[in-house]
């Protein structure tokens, strides 16, 4: 390799470098070195006479010199050569295997030049500048062995590069590195693994100067690293991809990490990933799931980066991308889900796509999935969501608060709850409040579903917050309470009563504690274990729960004991309330993590912190519209406060009293002034004497009973029944409303709805005149007809409020609860049941005529579902007590549940809720609960839902309080057979046993679980051995139905794999309605099938094929189509329209006065809004409870 000769500079150095073939002195030679170098260094590459270089060219070559001791040596030697590779290009004047030692040379010598402490610093630059300059290294890719040096050449400058690398020096290496990449054919590997090794998280931060510099370098050969970027991945893809069976670990760590250096390439060069995505993309379709996830990862991390445009560049991938929410391996979708939220934070414009796909994995089958979803819609910022997020994910996000699954209602509440957290100071703005100012309902509304623990955590946290402001935690309280719908302000109320009953349990298990330190025994420890069953039924693991609150009354600790009884002090101030639940927290975290856990839950369920006395004076305040004001929703929602609290907690608004009656003054009243009298009377009726009235407030209460409102009469009345000395009131308020009675003016109904009162609560002084009053009632409102125009039938035709009937019917309807409320007031009366028959009748008469009492009347359906309703709920609040309800017949009691099954959705609500709350506070018997039953084919999925929440609450209740003893609740399927095997509708073929079918479906799934579905199918199966009591043409029905769910109950073992054994026990089925077969006749019932040939044929896919739908990735019970179907809308065949009134049940003698213990609750005649009353809801097993009798009333008349 030899330049031509021209004419220009000479070399005139005429040292020796070698002598015979080796160096000279070091000293010497360094001399001789540097002269030299001095010389090239000034002679220009065009004009030099490369033939005066020639013998210096052969003796620099000298291996001698390459591998000298010395380092100057060989840096002054290694700049030379590379001033001859300058003076020569753009050939080189060595041969191939020179070349080698050559650029080996450089490499060994580029790697000092980091090294400050060198005096050869300048060489090392020379030396890197000339080859940058040059671009000498272009010459390695001709050699055989280019690899090597390539790669060498790489991982010295990374190795070398850092922090005090100075900017010049970096560059050069960046030109060199460059020069390499754009020279060759073919880059090898490992070249490429330094430069994308840098990218690594690790060594990023190990040393940013390489990652710099092979960033620089990236983009500076971006065609060809694109390239080479793409060859690395689709190798890695391609090798893994197309393996067979499971990844080892060390596999899996080698594919993560590789698409882990795609995130961050796309972080620093995004560029390199020009082929890279398509292979991603190419990847979300391979087999296996694990890089399915990883595929979706990485481009999860591409598309959601903030200043990422990789979705709009690349469409294909973005939309593949899309799809994998929808793919069948669930860890596939919880990555994609976890993407959602960056995603939609740093790229809005996306959230037309995204809204669709995150409201698909809310619904997921997938509970993992479903949480994932939940807890990314909680991480969006607020901005973004009330300016892009759909108000559709935000409901379908509250309805995974009612979520079957644990996980994902956690997920929602702690998302939902802090929105609304974050938000509340924007709260009077109105696209927020629309956004997010529901929250608190669906809150709330979760206490339908009986899973509340979980709720009144974030509800404490979130939505009330634990301020120790009062001022601003109290108007907190006003703000939520305000924007409350009826339903949750319904469940705030039941939270509250959960809360009182809360209370006493856990005073009478602090009772407990205490005896069992001063008498430990057995019988105490038995008795205290059912108390903390009983106090812990409603938390989680409630087992365990219970042993955790047996263990700390165990260890009998006096302060911890005082601190819980402090946080249920009603008088103590809030911030006092959270000291004593910090000090109790703290006693007991030092004896047991897991005691102090369950007390941390039972202490959240017991403290005035939602209720507080320190709010009392600020609710009054704020509850106040001065004249000239208009009314605003947080002044109401204060006073609808102060109702709850007096409730609930009356005894907290004992030193209140007075500040509250200042509210009502002369004249007409206003809201206020109503709220108060409502406040107030709820106070004096839960502790007599509590509010004191002077004279003038009695003559206004006295007004107000005779021209007020039927409501405001109400309330006044019951103020002054509940005085201490309340005779002469009472009375003189009685004569003024009998002298107003005859009159037909506006103000009877208020008189009626006061006359009621004083009948319910002062029958002494009601009595004398009850007969006068009856006898009005009777002739003048029931059985008068009314006459209706065709205006009116027109008007009354569809459902109306109550207060838009006529005013007849309302007084027609007031009269109604004037004569129940007389009945009550007198149930302790030995003549009770005489005066109750005429009153029975009427009622049974009502729903038998379809809501008519008078003959010859052609009433409007309105009219006549008000009457069916009213004449319902009065009979099941006289059913609440025990003699009452000892006087309605099974066939009467028909006439009830077929209300539940009223053409009118109105009617069938305000039974079916007053039902429940009548059982739910344990005041009926027990033979109600088959009705509630007929609600299976009830359209209104939401009321069906309340039902079966009901019964699932009470049945899980029953299971945690019985210690696993079957109860009377499963017995109630034999009262559900009757009542079917009586019903009007029912007949022997194929669709009608179909249709009953779904009646006995819906108990079968509400109320069966392993423990005791052999009991249930025991009890089914004994109805073939007994026969309607009464009437013994009703027993084939019975047998039939009996068969009917006995193939229910068998489908339902074989859809859960459940077990049918043979149940060991022996059971009593009602007596009232069923009576024993001789014994023969009762085995060949058993014997013999009674179910239809045409149904037996069909039975393996009904009665439980109903249809189904998936929610929560679990099957539901739902209706036929179109609901009930015919069987609502059709009318039902009339039943007779006397039955005979029961009077010697076997449950009530005659001579026991037994009345039940609701009788000193509020009288709440047209409520009907669900009641969540306590923790320990366990509706009556046997009969009402008694209580003590009243005085006999002075006279006694008949209707």
């Amino acid at each position: 390799m030899t330049n031509a000769t021209t004419v220009g500079q000479q070399l005139g150095f005429r040292g020796r470098l070698l002598t015979g073939g080796r160096p000279v002195a070091t000293s010497e030679l360094l001399k001789q070195l540097k002269q030299l170098h001095t010389e090239l260094a000034a002679l220009e590459q065009d004009v030099v006479d490369t033939d005066s270089l020639s013998s210096v060219v052969r003796e620099t070559a000298n291996p001698a010199l390459f591998r000298h001791k010395d380092r100057g040596v060989r840096a002054y030697t290694a700049c030379c050569v590379a001033d001859f590779l300058r003076l020569y290009a753009p050939n080189a004047p060595y041969s191939e295997r020179e070349l080698k030692e050559v650029f080996d040379l450089f490499v060994k010598q580029l790697r000092y030049i980091g090294d400050k402490k060198s005096g050869y610093t300048s060489l090392y630059l020379y030396l890197l500048e000339s080859l940058a300059t040059v671009k000498s290294v272009a010459l390695v890719v001709d050699l055989q062995e280019s690899d090597t040096i390539i790669a060498s050449f790489f991982q010295c400058f990374f190795e070398v590069v850092c922090a005090s690398t100075s900017q010049n020096v970096r560059t050069c290496m960046i030109d060199i590195l460059s020069q390499l990449i754009e020279e060759s054919n073919g880059m090898p590997q490992s070249a490429i693994d330094i430069v994308l090794g840098q990218f690594v998280s690790k060594r990023h931060a190990e040393n940013p100067a390489a990652y710099q510099m092979a960033c620089e370098l990236s983009n500076t050969s971006i065609d060809r690293m694109q390239r080479y970027t793409c060859q690395y991945f689709t190798e890695v893809i391609l090798s893994f991809g197309k393996m067979e069976g499971e990844l080892t670990d060390a596999e899996k760590e080698e594919i993560k990490a590789a698409h882990q250096l795609v995130v961050e390439l796309s972080k620093a060069v995004p560029g390199l990933l020009l082929s890279v995505i398509p292979q991603l993309e190419e990847e979300l379709e391979l087999s296996s799931p694990y890089l399915r996830t990883l595929a979706t990862s990485v481009l999860g991390e591409l598309f959601a980066a903030r200043e990422s445009s990789f979705a709009l560049e690349y469409p294909s991938a973005w939309k593949a991308w899309l799809g994998r929410r929808n793919d069948k391996a669930v860890s596939v979708r919880i990555t994609w889900t976890e993407y959602f939220a960056k995603l939609f934070n740093n790229h809005p414009e996306h959230s037309s796509s995204l809204n669709e796909a995150i409201i698909a994995k809310l619904l997921d089958p997938e509970e993992r999935v479903r949480a994932a979803a939940c807890r990314a819609v909680g991480a969006l910022d607020i901005d973004i969501l009330l300016q892009h997020l759909d108000q559709d994910v935000l409901t379908q996000l509250g309805q995974r608060c009612r979520d079957k699954k644990t996980l994902a209602r956690s997920e929602a509440f702690s998302a939902l709850g802090k929105f609304y957290r974050v938000a509340y100071a924007r709260m009077n703005d109105d696209h927020v409040r629309q956004k997010l100012g529901w929250i608190p309902t669906e809150f709330l509304c979760v206490l339908y579903t009986g899973d509340d623990e979980m709720m009144q955590a974030f509800l404490a946290r979130d939505i009330f917050t634990l301020d120790e402001d009062d001022t601003a935690r109290t108007g907190r309280l006003i703000h939520v309470v305000s924007a409350l719908d009826d339903r949750a302000k319904a469940a705030f109320r039941a939270l509250l009563q959960r809360k009182a009953a809360c209370m006493k349990e856990m005073e009478a298990f602090l009772v407990q504690c205490r005896e069992l330190k001063s008498q430990e025994s057995e019988t105490h420890l038995q008795d205290l274990t059912k108390t903390a069953n009983k106090l812990t039924a409603r938390l989680p693991e409630s087992s365990k729960a219970a042993e955790c609150a047996v263990r700390f009354a165990q260890l009998n600790d006096a302060q911890a004991t005082a601190a819980i009884e402090g946080c249920m002090d009603p008088a103590s101030s809030f911030r006092m309330i959270r000291k004593r639940e910090k000090e109790a927290r703290k006693r007991l975290e030092q004896a047991s993590r897991d005691i102090s856990n369950t007390f941390a839950v039972l202490i959240r369920r017991i403290r005035y912190d939602i209720v507080n006395v320190s709010a009392i004076p600020i609710l009054i305040r704020r509850g106040v519209t001065t004249a000239g004001e208009t009314e605003t929703s947080h002044a109401s929602a204060a006073r609808a406060i102060l109702q709850l609290y007096a409730e609930v907690f009356p005894f907290m608004l004992k030193r209140h009293t007075r500040d509250i009656l200042e509210y009502l003054q002369p004249g007409e009243l206003d809201l206020a002034a109503r709220d108060a009298l409502r406040i107030l009377a709820t106070c004096s009726h839960a502790a007599p004497g509590m509010v004191a009235i002077d004279n003038n407030t009695t003559e206004l209460l006295t007004k107000i009973c005779q021209q007020s409102t039927p409501d405001s009469a109400k309330r006044a009345a019951m103020l002054l029944c509940f005085q201490q000395d309340n005779s002469a009131a009472c009375d003189s308020l009685l004569q003024s409303l009998i002298t107003g009675l005859p009159s037909s003016s506006p103000e009877l109904l208020s008189r009626l709805s006061a006359l009621r009162v004083i009948a319910r609560y002062v029958p002494e002084t009601f009595e004398p005149y009850g007969q006068q009053v009856t006898g009005f009632v009777a002739k003048e409102l029931l059985l008068k007809p009314n006459t209706w125009s065709p205006d009116d039938m027109k008007k009354y035709k569809g459902w109306v409020d109550a207060n838009e009937l006529d005013m007849a019917t309302r007084c027609k309807l007031m009269g109604m609860k004037v004569l129940t409320n007389r009945l009550i007031g007198l149930a302790s009366d030995d003549a009770a049941e005489e005066l109750a028959q005429p009153m029975l009748r009427l009622m049974v008469t009502a729903l038998s005529k379809n809501g008519t009492v008078s003959d010859g009347e052609d009433t409007p359906p309105a009219v006549c579902g008000w009457v069916k309703g009213t004449a319902a709920n009065l009979l099941l609040k006289l059913c609440r007590i025990a003699r009452y309800d000892a006087m309605l017949s099974s066939a009467e009691l028909l006439h009830i549940a077929l209300t539940v099954e009223d053409t009118s959705p109105y009617v069938r609500e305000m039974v079916v809720m007053k039902m429940l709350k009548y059982l739910r506070g344990r005041n009926l018997h027990i033979r109600f609960l088959p009705v509630l039953f007929l609600t299976a084919h009830e359209p209104q999925r939401e009321l069906r839902d309340q039902v079966k929440g009901f019964l699932r609450q009470q049945l899980a209740t029953l299971s945690a309080v019985s210690n696993g003893r079957l109860s009377v609740f499963e017995l109630s399927v034999a009262r559900l057979i009757h009542l079917l095997a009586h019903h009007p509708d029912f007949a022997t073929d194929k669709d009608t046993l179909d249709h009953f079918a779904k009646y006995l479906a819906f108990f079968v799934e509400t109320c069966t679980m392993p423990a005791n579905v052999s009991f249930i199918f025991h009890i089914v199966t004994r109805l073939k051995s007994v026969r309607d009591a009464d009437t013994e043409d009703k027993s084939e029905n019975i047998y039939i139905l009996s068969e009917v769910a006995q193939v229910i109950v068998r489908q339902r073992c074989t859809a859960h794999q459940w077990t049918l054994t043979t149940y060991p026990g022996e059971i009593q089925l009602p007596r009232d309605l069923f009576k024993r077969l001789p014994t023969a006749t009762a085995a060949e019932m058993l014997r013999k099938n009674h179910l239809p040939a045409e149904y037996l044929r069909g039975t393996k896919g009904s009665p439980l094929s109903a249809k189904r739908t998936v929610e929560n990735g679990a099957g539901k019970f739902e209706p036929a189509e179109g609901g009930a179907g015919k069987y609502l809308e059709k009318r039902r065949r009339v039943l007779p329209e006397e039955t005979p009134l029961r009077r010697n049940a076997p449950r009530a003698a005659r001579s026991a006065a037994k009345v039940t213990a609701d009788l000193q609750e509020s009288d709440e005649d047209d409520t009907h809004n669900m009641d969540v009353s306590s923790d320990s809801d366990v509706m009556a097993q046997e009969q009402p409870e008694p209580q003590p009798k009243r005085r006999s009333a002075r006279r006694r008349t008949k209707l």
